[in-house]
């Protein structure tokens, strides 16, 4: 969504020279915290980095000084409201397939650097192909991998059944967390407080179960954390297909969290027939370039008003309706005195009214 050449340019040269012991702008209030599935060739492009991609990631990070941490020390930040070093990342691998221990796990052992990989039980119990097995999972714990809950069933958790009530649901998604988080204990001894939701979708109803059992959510919506960030929903940048680019990369691991107080709505659920949603945001003051702020969907710039420059608020709205299931707002800023980014996402789910 940000085709500015010369700023991935500056980018790039930014990492060197951090590299060579210069220190690029200050960004103690983020941190950033990637997303991958498969490291493969033949897997799909939509979920997947090669394993050159992702030795050419880890190698960015090392040479820009990044200090590669465990997923809950990010998190026991966020909760203390801790700085972050400037250049901070987490590394976090869905669905647990077998590629993450024969490609990504020997370069970050190499390295010494932690992961965190969410599993999804059901399919671990049923022994699919292409997955690691719990014996496999055993021994990269005592490794130090973390592994942590994506669900049993790994299914769109935000849908109803056909004459579900609310309720039933809500019990539903209870049991189908709790289960993950016991096959969890039983095989690994250990089960940490974090949950990613499978695709990234996510309501107001199923974060409210999240936080009532005390985890801490993880979505799929891009961009960095800081100590504002939502702790049911935490935002993370997939990568895979396009999106993993070295460009593409380079530029994500370098953004700093735009500070959004509160966006609303609250819900990302749309049904079909609503027109294009208005995202209504209410931002701290920052070092981002407040009168360069731009809106995105579908790679599309889209209309941005500050509804109340003064306090911080504006209004994002999307000129077409937004294509059926999963699509993004993104809103970035530049830094003030600086080459890097804010950056903002906003998940929608179009075609999911009677679910929330």
């Amino acid at each position: 969504m940000i085709r500015d050449s010369s700023l991935i340019a500056v980018l790039l040269l930014l990492a060197c020279a951090a590299g060579a012991g210069e220190s690029p702008p200050d960004s103690s209030e983020s941190a950033v915290i990637l997303q991958y599935h498969h490291i493969g060739r033949e897997t799909p492009a939509a979920t997947s980095v090669t394993p050159a991609q992702f030795a050419a990631h880890l190698s960015h990070l090392d040479a820009a000084g990044f200090a590669v941490w465990p997923l809950g020390r990010v998190v026991e930040h966020l909760q203390r409201g801790a700085a972050f070093p400037p250049r901070c990342v987490a590394i976090t691998f869905d669905d647990a397939y077998d590629s993450v221990l024969s490609e990504a796990w020997p370069l970050l052992q190499a390295r010494d650097w932690p992961c965190c990989i969410f599993v999804s039980s059901g399919a671990i119990d049923a022994g699919y192909a292409g997955f690691l097995d719990w014996a496999q999972m055993r021994e990269l714990a005592a490794a130090g991998v973390c592994f942590a809950n994506h669900s049993a069933s790994h299914a769109h958790l935000v849908r109803r059944l056909t004459d579900e009530s609310r309720e039933a649901w809500a019990a539903r998604m209870r049991e189908e967390i709790g289960a993950c988080q016991q096959r969890l204990r039983d095989e690994l001894g250990a089960a940490p407080p974090f949950f990613a939701y499978p695709y990234g979708e996510y309501s107001p109803a199923l974060r409210e179960i999240v936080r009532q059992l005390d985890l801490i959510g993880f979505g799929q919506q891009s961009g960095a954390v800081w100590p504002g960030s939502d702790l049911g929903v935490l935002p993370r940048f997939p990568m895979s297909g396009a999106y993993a680019e070295m460009e593409s990369f380079a530029l994500k691991v370098h953004c700093r969290a735009l500070p959004v107080l509160r966006a609303d709505p609250q819900s990302p659920l749309r049904a079909m027939s609503d027109p294009p949603p208005v995202l209504r945001l209410h931002l701290a003051d920052g070092d981002y370039r407040a009168d360069q702020l731009a809106a995105y969907a579908g790679g599309e710039r889209i209309r941005l008003v500050w509804t109340d420059r003064e306090a911080g608020r504006l209004e994002v709205r999307a000129g077409e309706p937004l294509p059926p299931g999963r699509s993004r707002y993104n809103i970035t800023a530049p830094e003030r005195g600086g080459a890097r980014y804010f950056w903002y996402s906003h998940l929608w789910i179009r075609g999911m009214e009677h679910n929330d």
